[in-house]
């Protein structure tokens, strides 16, 4: 599976992304939320969403992918965000924070954001709603389980036409991305004896897994394929979060082997060694019922 560039993709920049981020009261000249909403721009036009859509976002975090969603259906489409966390996680901006940044601004009318909202154990606040599509957007790899993943996908089709999965591949494709797919699988192995509520990687699935699962789900998957924007700097983010939180866990952990305890720790100092040049790809998934 070859991975599209992003430098190839007509209007991935430019006037797209200066108008999104000014309905999400942004400034032009942020830098680092540019490349993320361009990042999610392309990713929409992947997907195929069209105009008027409602659609329900499951994990929408701080929006980015939400904003993105209400830009592209226009006026005339509405984005549920919902998300298991609650309004006080997140940092700087914590989500509450960028929900109400969100709210205040034009888009204020297309959108809605929910936290503490959990699909699975809230489902009866959705009842009678329907959605044209639902989207999980980098968000499978918070889900604590497989088990947690299989549970949603299937609950999605109570209530969405269509489904629009995106998250890392693992693997990394070139030596660039090394960096971001050891801090990744760090974090998971460590989260399995001492998991965090801050850490953002507790599940890491594989492309092929997150298909199989979509289909076990009884989904039909219509397209997929390999997104490559190298300019994110998710991958530094993740060698930072591997840094921080890894020791903490590994310090925390109850039976841990000692063998594996370790392994982690020269997991840790060879990452220390690793330029986080480069994010993973992403695989991105589009299904219907």
């Amino acid at each position: 599976m070859d991975p599209v560039n992003s430098a190839s993709m007509e209007n991935a920049d430019g006037k797209a992304a200066d108008e999104l981020l000014f309905l999400m009261n942004l400034s032009k000249k942020d830098g680092i939320q540019r490349i993320q909403s361009e990042h999610r721009l392309r990713l929409v036009r992947l997907w195929g969403v069209g105009r008027g859509e409602r659609i329900l976002e499951i994990g929408c975090g701080q929006g980015d992918t939400t904003a993105a969603l209400a830009y592209c259906t226009g006026p005339e489409g509405f984005v549920w965000g919902i998300d298991p966390a609650g309004e006080d996680y997140g940092a700087p901006e914590t989500l509450g924070m960028a929900r109400d940044r969100l709210l205040s601004g034009p888009l204020a009318g297309r959108l809605r954001m929910d936290f503490g909202f959990d699909l699975v154990r809230d489902f009866d606040c959705l009842r009678g709603e329907a959605f044209d599509r639902v989207v999980l957007s980098h968000s499978l790899w918070y889900m604590d389980s497989y088990e947690t993943l299989s549970e949603i996908l299937k609950t999605c089709r109570r209530i969405g036409k269509k489904l629009s999965i995106a998250e890392w591949d693992p693997i990394a494709a070139e030596p660039e991305q090394a960096a971001h797919a050891c801090a990744a699988f760090l974090q998971a192995v460590c989260g399995c004896f001492a998991p965090l509520e801050e850490a953002n990687v507790r599940t890491i699935f594989m492309p092929d897994e997150i298909a199989a699962a979509v289909r076990l789900a009884g989904w039909h998957v219509e397209r997929d394929g390999l997104l490559s924007s190298r300019q994110l700097q998710d991958g530094i983010w993740e060698k930072e979060n591997a840094r921080t939180l890894c020791p903490r866990m590994i310090e925390k952990a109850q039976g841990m082997p000692a063998k594996l305890r370790r392994m982690l720790q020269a997991g840790l100092c060879e990452l220390e060694k690793m330029p986080a040049e480069s994010p993973l790809d992403v695989y991105w998934l589009s299904a219907c019922q």
